[in-house]
């Protein structure tokens, strides 16, 4: 399932997808605009919080480090549509992916009024025992900050005091 991030702007579109893979997460980006935009993008632990570069090991093609902090990565054309999958493993610990884009021909950065994107890169989802799929526990869960918060909401739309929980 598509999420839409970036709307309203005439000239503009953007939407990300989470998907879990064998050995960890894939997040692809996709960028719906006339213009050129490069995503400028990082880790981070919290949100708000510090940008953390990412590793050059989970860097999409054509990517550059553009400081100690962040990474540039272009948009590229793939069947029609301008997008960018960034591949993460388990053992890469990093609670969001922190991003802005950035236009060079206009000079133009959409970085959420300053307070930028951030895309969770970690959940927890209801198994089998509850019966729910895992939107339904995200959609009561809210955009509460908090794996407690998520694990406690989910608890309470399955009307159970005991349950497991894992990560997807």
């Amino acid at each position: 399932m598509v999420e839409a991030l970036i709307t309203g702007w005439a000239d503009l579109w953007l939407g990300v997808e989470k998907r879990s893979t064998n050995d960890g997460i894939e997040v692809t980006l996709r960028l719906k605009s006339n213009a050129h935009y490069v995503l400028h993008w990082a880790f981070a632990r919290r949100r708000p919080g510090t940008w953390q570069a990412p590793p050059d090991t989970v860097w999409p093609s054509e990517t550059r480090a553009f400081s100690k902090e962040a990474a540039q990565t272009p948009f590229s054309d793939h069947q029609g549509e301008r997008g960018i999958v960034i591949r993460l493993r388990e053992k890469l610990k990093t609670p969001f992916l922190v991003f802005d884009l950035f236009c060079p021909d206009t000079r133009r950065w959409e970085n959420n009024q300053g307070k930028d994107y951030y895309v969770a890169l970690r959940r927890v989802c209801l198994g089998p025992k509850t019966g729910l799929p895992p939107q339904s526990v995200s959609n009561k869960c809210g955009r509460r900050n908090g794996m407690i918060a998520r694990i406690s909401a989910a608890r309470r739309v399955a009307g159970r005091t005991r349950r497991s929980a894992w990560p997807c």
